[in-house]
C-alpha cells in the first residue's frame, strides 16, 4: 500500500506540473472548444440549457455554466487537466489490479500520449469522458457493477459515443461472471436511468433529432484519414513505437503458428473497444481525439504482450513524441510558428512543418496562441467597417464571439459560420456588404456545393 500511494503522489505531481504550463492558451486550437465557453456564457445568462454542438454534452455544459462567470480561462482548462490526472491515477489502479508488472511507466504512457496530452489543457470534452471511463472500467474489474454504470453514465453525459463502453462491459460479464443478468441489471439500470436523465434537457429543447450529428464537411482524403488515425494520435516518434509494438506480436503470432494465444480472456474486450471505436471513426473521421477512449487499451494490450525492454522502448517512443518532431500547418493564422529546424512538405495539398525541435503538444501551445493573435486581428479589422456587413466566419466564428466587446457597432455586422448563396443574394438586395475570413470562400463553397462566394463576396484581409 505505501509503494501505492507513493507512486500516485509520484503521478500526480508529473500530471500536473507537466500540464501547468499549458493552461493560459485561450479554449483550445478547436473551434468546438470556443463554443464550449460561448455555450456556458450562453446558459449562465439565460438559465436553460444550450448544446455547444449536437448531440450535446450536458455534464461538461452544465459544470462549465455554473462556475462561467467566476473563473479564468485558465481555471476552465485546469478542470480537464484534473480529469487526465483522475485518468492516470485509475489507469495505475487499473494495472495493478490486473497485476502488470509496469505500471507506474504504463501510466505515464497514458498521461503523455500526444493526443490525451493536448486535450488536457483546453476546454474540450474527450479527457472528461476519458476520466469517468478509467473510473468505470476499475469499478468494473472490482465487481462493483452499479457504480460502474454510474460513472460510465457520466461518461456519456461529456460524450455520447461512451455509451459504446456497454458492449464490451457486457462481453467482459459474460466471460467472468455467473449471475450475468444480475449483475447485468445492477450495470445497466443506473447507466441508463442517469443517461436518460443527463439528455433529457437535449431531447427536450432539441427533439429526437439531437441524435443526429451533421456533417457538414465532405469525407476527408484517404491520407488525412490515416494521419489522423496515427501520427495523429501517438506523434511521429510514437507511431514508431506502435509500429514496434504491433511488430513484436506478429512476430510472436507466427512463432507460435496461431492467434487464439493472443485473443484470450480480457484481451477479448480489450480487442472490441478498439475495434467499435475504429469502426466510429471511419463513420466520422474528423478528429483523432475521437480515438482517447481507445488508448488504455492499446496501452493495457502492448502491457500484456511485451517484454519489460519491449515496453519500455514501446512506452518512451511515446513519452518522447510529445515534444518532439511534430508534424504542423504551415499556415499564419492556423498553424504553429516553427522552430528553426524543420523542413516543409507537402500533403494532400497543404504545406506542413516537419519540426524536429517542437513535437505536437508544444505546436499544440503555439497554434492556441496563433489563433487567439488573429481573432484580435479580426475583431480590430471588423472594427473598422461602417456598413452593414455579413462576416463568413467559418471555425473562426466561436474565438469571434467570445472576444466580442458588447459595442452598439456590432449591431450593423453579423458574424456567420456559413452562409447559402440565396441568402448571400437577399443580402445585398438590402445593403449588406458580404466579406469572408481567410480560406473561408472556399469553406463556404465546399458546405453548400456551390462556387460563387468569391464572386459574391470579399475578403476582410
Amino acid at each position: 500500500m505505501g509503494s501505492t500511494n507513493r507512486a500516485l503522489l509520484i503521478l500526480t505531481a508529473i500530471v500536473l506540473i507537466s500540464r501547468i504550463f499549458f493552461l493560459d492558451a485561450g479554449y483550445g486550437s478547436e473551434e468546438d472548444a470556443w463554443g464550449v465557453g460561448l455555450t456556458a456564457k450562453h446558459m449562465a445568462q439565460s438559465g436553460t440549457y444550450e448544446a455547444s454542438r449536437l448531440p450535446g454534452h450536458p455534464v461538461q455544459e452544465y459544470f462549465y455554466a455554473a462556475i462561467i462567470n467566476n473563473v479564468s480561462i485558465y481555471i476552465l482548462n485546469g478542470i480537464t487537466a484534473i480529469f487526465s490526472l483522475v485518468a492516470c491515477l485509475y489507469f495505475y489502479l487499473i494495472l495493478e489490479k490486473l497485476k502488470f508488472k509496469h505500471s507506474f511507466i504504463g501510466a505515464l504512457t497514458l498521461a503523455f500520449t500526444p493526443i490525451i496530452y493536448m486535450h488536457s489543457t483546453d476546454c474540450m470534452d474527450y479527457v472528461w469522458a476519458l476520466g469517468f471511463i478509467m473510473m468505470s472500467y476499475y469499478w468494473l474489474i472490482h465487481d462493483r457493477f452499479i457504480i460502474a454504470g454510474i460513472l460510465l453514465a457520466f461518461a456519456v453525459g461529456c460524450r455520447i459515443t461512451s455509451a459504446v463502453f456497454f458492449i464490451p462491459y457486457v462481453l467482459q460479464l459474460y466471460l467472468y461472471k455467473k449471475a450475468l443478468w444480475n449483475n447485468l441489471c445492477k450495470l445497466s439500470l443506473p447507466l441508463l436511468l442517469l443517461s436518460c436523465l443527463f439528455y433529457f434537457p437535449v431531447y427536450h429543447k432539441y427533439g429526437p433529432g439531437f441524435f443526429h450529428y451533421y456533417d457538414q464537411f465532405p469525407y476527408p482524403s484517404f491520407s488525412k484519414v490515416i494521419f489522423k488515425e496515427t501520427i495523429g494520435i501517438w506523434g511521429t516518434i510514437g507511431y514508431f513505437g506502435l509500429l514496434f509494438f504491433l511488430l513484436i506480436v506478429l512476430i510472436n503470432v507466427i512463432r507460435n503458428k496461431t492467434y487464439k494465444v493472443f485473443i484470450n480472456g480480457l484481451s477479448k474486450v480489450w480487442f472490441l473497444i478498439i475495434v467499435l471505436y475504429t469502426a466510429l471513426y471511419f463513420m466520422l473521421p474528423q478528429k483523432s481525439a475521437y480515438f482517447i477512449p481507445v488508448i488504455p487499451f492499446v496501452i493495457l494490450l502492448a502491457a500484456q504482450y511485451l517484454n519489460k525492454i519491449s515496453f519500455y522502448v514501446f512506452s518512451c517512443s511515446i513519452l518522447v513524441s510529445s515534444y518532439f518532431l511534430g508534424i504542423n500547418l504551415g499556415d499564419k493564422t492556423r498553424g504553429a510558428e516553427p522552430s528553426r529546424l524543420n523542413i516543409n512538405m507537402v500533403m494532400s495539398g497543404q504545406i506542413v512543418h516537419l519540426d524536429f525541435l517542437h513535437g505536437p503538444v508544444i505546436d499544440d501551445y503555439l497554434k492556441r496562441k496563433s489563433r487567439m493573435d488573429f481573432t484580435d486581428e479580426i475583431i480590430k479589422k471588423a472594427a473598422l467597417i461602417n456598413v452593414k456587413s455579413v462576416i463568413i466566419s467559418g471555425w473562426w466564428l466561436n474565438p469571434v464571439l467570445n472576444q466580442l466587446v458588447p459595442l452598439n457597432k456590432w449591431n450593423k455586422i453579423n458574424f456567420v459560420y456559413c452562409i447559402r448563396e440565396e441568402e448571400m443574394h437577399d443580402f445585398i438586395k438590402h445593403g449588406y456588404s458580404i466579406y469572408y475570413l481567410p480560406e473561408m470562400d472556399s469553406i463556404n463553397d465546399i458546405r453548400y456545393k456551390i462556387c460563387t462566394t468569391k464572386s459574391l463576396a470579399k475578403p476582410l484581409f
